[in-house]
Formats: C-alpha cells, sequence, structure tokens
C-alpha cells in the first residue's frame, strides 16, 4: 500500500490508482476492478509489484481475476501491463547498485 501511496502522490499520469490483493487482505483484484470501473475510465492498466515471471498470482491468479470481471463488463477495456521488460528491470537494478557505491 505504501507503494500506491507513493505512487499516487509523485505521478500524476493517471486518472486513479487501487491497490488489491491476492490472499487474506481486501480488496480482491476484482473489487479493486469494480471501484475501478465505477468511474467510467476509457481504460483501467493492471500491473503487480512481482516484477519477475514465476509467480502464481502474477501468471495465473491476476489474469484469471482480469478476465471473470472483463465477461461481467466486455464494454471496460482492461490490460494487464506485465511482465515488466528484462532490461528495465536490470537497468532499475543497476541503478540502484549505483547508490550504495562510494557511500
Amino acid at each position: 500500500m505504501k507503494i500506491v501511496e507513493i505512487f499516487k502522490s509523485k505521478f500524476q499520469n493517471f486518472h486513479s490508482v487501487h491497490y488489491a490483493f491476492n490472499e487474506m487482505c481486501a480488496p480482491t483484484v476484482g473489487e479493486a476492478l469494480k471501484k475501478a470501473s465505477e468511474e467510467k475510465p476509457d481504460l483501467i492498466l493492471v500491473t503487480s509489484i512481482m516484477f519477475t515471471p514465476g509467480g502464481g498470482h502474477s501468471e495465473k491468479d491476476i489474469p484469471a481475476a482480469i478476465e471473470m470481471f472483463q465477461e461481467e463488463h466486455p464494454e471496460i477495456k482492461i490490460e494487464y501491463a506485465w511482465p515488466y521488460s528484462q532490461e528495465a528491470l536490470a537497468d532499475f537494478i543497476n541503478s540502484h547498485l549505483l547508490r550504495f557505491i562510494d557511500k
């Protein structure tokens, strides 16, 4: 949730930003999609903070939740902006590591 709060305060590119969880917490992906859809968006972008492929939530659970919601709301365009580019991740890790050189 902290990442979402930073994102909302730092970037103004998006009309609204919502968070969701896959287990043990609310809101679920479906609930967050419903809340976002109430704002009548042209497009809903969904992503995960899990950066690398291989996780069941990012690869299976989130797409399944999107598909279920999309079946009920075919008029809403939804894009799953995941997985992240491996090159972009390498750039991020490099810039992070450079912060620790010459400390």
